[in-house]
């Protein structure tokens, strides 16, 4: 015994889909957006299905100026799905189109059995051009329209999805000028008031330059008048002191020959003080001779410095393996410390 029907059918169908399903081929994650404006479109589908023919309106009516290219397959029988699959491949690899279009009209569960292929559905989902379906009617539901990136309940909604209405869009262009208009008429008056407040401002040149002009002729006659206020002044101080000068003017004679007096005086005292510091230097730079340990070096006696460059006066400061820097009077020598005697 075995059922009849679309039982058996309908058992493959919900096998696949499940199948399907679990490979992740349904997730929405995964669907690719078809643009908005598409270049030009292709339909894959029957030449002689009554489907293409309200899709070609549809799409005549709504976006006419987008080109569509037909690739003809078969949509019923036993080689149908193979067809499909091979115009479907065609469109991809030849890349012409921005959306593909997978239409077919209703029909019973065997006359859209071509669209519930495996293969087929595997084919959509690794397109890289998005793919809307429009297969049956709205209750139909096919493998392909669960992979597709977009399904449509039926083929005239397909191409109603995959180009947009050139009615709202006129609306949208004739609502966007009017807001433009209305912006630059309010940006025009703005930037008049603007102009018209700027304007007012601003002189013009010409009054500019006549200002400018009084007021350095103004500035001028100032300051001739001041100089020539401050000249008579300042004359007048001159000749005061100059009889103030000519009566209070001294005896130089007298304090000219005092003044040479005294420079001999001065020239006297800063010999002699000059020979006495002289002397006193002569004595501290030989007390200093004697401590230079220069000179010491030429008596056979040396310096020892330790790693840093100090000088080492006491044994304790050094231990075994130490490196001692040896100054002589002429050149010197490193050497390592072998025994330390501190008695």
């Amino acid at each position: 015994m075995r059922r009849d029907g679309q039982g058996a059918l309908y058992e493959e169908f919900l096998r696949l889909k499940s199948k399907l399903e679990a490979e992740g081929l349904f997730r929405p994650e995964q669907k690719l957006r078809p643009p908005r404006f598409p270049k030009q479109l292709g339909v894959v589908t029957s030449l002689q299905a009554a489907a293409l023919q309200d899709v070609l309106k549809t799409l005549e009516l709504r976006w006419p100026n987008c080109p569509i290219v037909i690739y003809p397959a078969s949509v019923q029988g036993s080689d149908a799905a193979g067809m499909i699959r091979q115009s479907l491949s065609a469109a991809i690899s030849r890349n012409e189109c921005d959306v593909i279009l997978l239409i077919r009209g209703g029909g019973s569960l065997e006359d859209l059995l071509p669209f519930n292929d495996e293969q087929l559905a595997r084919t959509i989902y690794s397109s890289p051009i998005p793919v809307i379906t429009g297969i049956g009617h709205e209750t139909d539901f096919s493998i392909a329209d669960f992979v597709a990136d977009v399904r449509a309940a039926t083929p005239t909604a397909a191409a109603q999805l995959a180009v947009p209405d050139r009615q709202d869009i006129n609306v949208q262009i004739r609502s966007l000028l009017a807001r433009m208009n209305q912006a630059g008429t309010r940006l025009m008056y703005q930037r008049m008031q603007h102009l018209d407040g700027l304007s007012r401002r601003v002189l013009h040149p010409g009054s500019a330059v006549t200002n400018s002009q009084k007021h350095v002729a103004q500035i001028k006659r100032r300051l001739t008048l001041s100089g020539a206020s401050h000249l008579s002044q300042g004359k007048q101080v001159l000749e005061n002191r100059i009889l103030s000068l000519m009566a209070h003017s001294p005896k130089l004679d007298a304090y000219r020959n005092e003044i040479e007096n005294r420079a001999v005086s001065l020239k006297t005292a800063l010999v002699q003080r000059l020979g006495n510091r002289k002397t006193r230097v002569d004595k501290c730079f030989n007390a200093l001779q004697q401590l230079n340990p220069d000179n010491v070096l030429s008596r056979g006696y040396c310096i020892a410095l330790n790693e840093t460059g100090s000088v080492i006066r006491h044994a304790q400061a050094l231990y075994v393996g130490d490196k001692v820097k040896i100054k002589l009077k002429l050149g010197g020598f490193d050497a390592t410390v072998d025994q330390v005697t501190t008695a």
